[in-house]
C-alpha cells in the first residue's frame, strides 16, 4: 500500500517537469542574437513558415514603419480601403498593414497579426517605439 502512495505522489512531483517540457521547436522563435542598434524584422505565411528575415540598423529618428518601408514593399489600407503602398493614411485605430512584399491580406479572410519578440503587439506599428535588439514580426493570419 505504501509503495503505491509513494509512487502516486512521484508521479504528481513530477508532473509539471513532464507538461513543461515540449520537444517541438517554436517556428517564431529567435534565429540569431542581434547586436546593439540592430533589430530584427521577420514575416511568416499562414503555416507559420519564416519567409523573410532581415536584421536592420536604426538610429533615433527611424520608426518602426519607416524602416519596414526601407526594407519591404509595405501596403497599408488607404483612405479608400485600397492597399496604398505609401501609408499615408492613418485611420481611427492607426496603420493598418495589408501587405509587406508577397505576404498579402488583400482578399479573403486574411490579416496581418504584428508582434514583438513573439507576443502580440498591444499598440499598433505606428505606436510602437523601436526597441534594441528586439524581433518585429508580421503573420499572415486568417479570421
Amino acid at each position: 500500500m505504501s509503495r503505491k502512495v509513494l509512487g502516486i505522489m512521484l508521479f504528481f512531483a513530477l508532473l509539471p517537469f513532464l507538461i513543461g517540457c515540449n520537444a517541438s521547436s517554436d517556428s517564431t522563435s529567435t534565429m540569431s542574437v542581434l547586436s546593439p542598434g540592430e533589430i530584427a524584422f521577420e514575416l511568416y505565411d499562414t503555416d507559420g513558415n519564416l519567409v523573410s528575415r532581415k536584421v536592420v540598423t536604426y538610429d533615433e529618428q527611424d520608426t518602426l514603419l519607416g524602416l519596414l518601408q526601407e526594407n519591404y514593399t509595405v501596403y497599408c489600407q488607404g483612405e479608400d480601403g485600397n492597399p496604398d503602398d505609401t501609408c499615408s493614411f492613418a485611420g481611427e485605430y492607426g496603420y493598418y498593414i495589408v501587405g509587406i512584399d508577397d505576404l498579402t491580406a488583400f482578399s479573403g479572410n486574411f490579416y496581418i497579426a504584428f508582434y514583438v519578440d513573439g507576443s502580440y503587439a498591444v499598440s499598433g506599428i505606428g505606436e510602437t517605439d523601436i526597441t534594441d535588439q528586439t524581433t518585429y514580426q508580421f503573420k499572415l493570419k486568417s479570421f
